[in-house]
């Protein structure tokens, strides 16, 4: 609550019984107005202004559904520990438990989606950036708070449309806080995090300046199957808006040599489908992102690092 925006982000990739693919998202974000000093002592009072996005891919049908959640968090709407992990806004919470485990519960039932998950780590929390401490510009204090759950077990249900329908498969989870992020000159980001069949995964974030440039401030991080991450700085990936006419293989840097990785070169291309920057912030999740979204505008080419395994499969990206 010492910092004016922090959000709880989830993500992943789920089977049916009959292997149907699904993808989701469940993102909570609190965003201040006020310090605490300032804050009344009263149910009316507001401090905080709260909000959460739901998405649901169904692969197979080609079906992209979301929702939204937001309140101002007078009289007990919203719910926010500061001992532990337990969030709700309305009847949509996160809440951790003392082995780690996340549980989560959201429905819409206008929107036609919900779901009841568990999700459990298979992998300690990695803390993104310096120990933790992610840098966003060269401005001093422009940084946040990360660290992440990288590969989580997961089980439950998803709800479409009224039909329950179990599932099973691997998450990711990102918790992330800070009061100044972004520099004066940039716009924003994009990021990826990718989990690969071989145990390893990969987060990239590009920063955006104007012109679609891109900041020396951009990062990443590589966190092998076993043994610690590796933060990689911009000059170890690139990312293009559009992909070369002759794609090249690119070098990740030297300290992705081996043996921590025994892969030296990797390059992966894809496109996202549902791309529209007047619509809401959205996420799109799913093995196969380009076929996994009813396609809305303009489709939004992306080049990204990613290891030359056969097991690129797991993606997800937000904006």
């Amino acid at each position: 609550p010492e910092f004016k925006t922090e959000w709880w982000y989830l993500t992943g990739n789920l089977d049916d019984e009959n292997g149907n693919p699904y993808g989701y998202e469940l993102t909570f974000f609190r965003h201040g107005l006020q310090p605490v000093a300032t804050q009344p002592d009263s149910a009316w009072s507001v401090r905080d202004i709260s909000f959460a996005h739901l998405a649901v891919t169904d692969i197979r049908s080609r079906r992209f559904l979301f929702s939204e959640k937001l309140s101002r968090g007078a009289l007990g709407e919203v719910e926010i520990s500061q001992k532990d992990m337990q969030v709700r806004i309305a009847d949509w919470t996160l809440q951790r438990k003392a082995d780690s485990t996340l549980t989560m519960s959201a429905s819409d039932p206008t929107s036609g989606i919900g779901l009841v998950l568990s999700a459990t780590p298979l992998k300690p929390l990695t803390l993104q950036g310096e120990k933790g401490l992610s840098r966003k510009s060269a401005t001093p204090g422009n940084a946040s708070h990360y660290y992440s759950f990288t590969r989580l077990q997961t089980t439950g249900q998803l709800e479409l449309n009224g039909k329950k329908i179990p599932v099973k498969g691997l998450s990711w989870f990102d918790h992330e806080f800070s009061t100044s992020a972004l520099a004066e000159d940039q716009e924003g980001w994009d990021w990826f995090c990718l989990q690969f069949d071989s145990g390893e995964e990969l987060m990239l974030y590009r920063m955006r300046n104007p012109g679609n440039r891109t900041d020396p401030a951009s990062s990443g991080t590589w966190i092998p199957a076993r043994g610690p991450s590796l933060s990689l700085k911009s000059s170890d990936f690139w990312m293009s808006g559009k992909p070369p006419a002759d794609p090249p293989t690119l070098p990740v840097g030297k300290s992705l040599s081996p043996p921590l990785i025994s892969r030296e070169k990797f390059s992966l291309f894809f496109s996202i489908k549902n791309y529209n920057s007047n619509e809401p912030q959205r996420s799109a999740t799913g093995k196969e992102p380009a076929a996994s979204q009813e396609t809305g505008a303009e489709s939004l080419s992306q080049v990204a690092a990613t290891p030359n395994s056969p097991a690129t499969q797991r993606l997800s990206a937000k904006e």
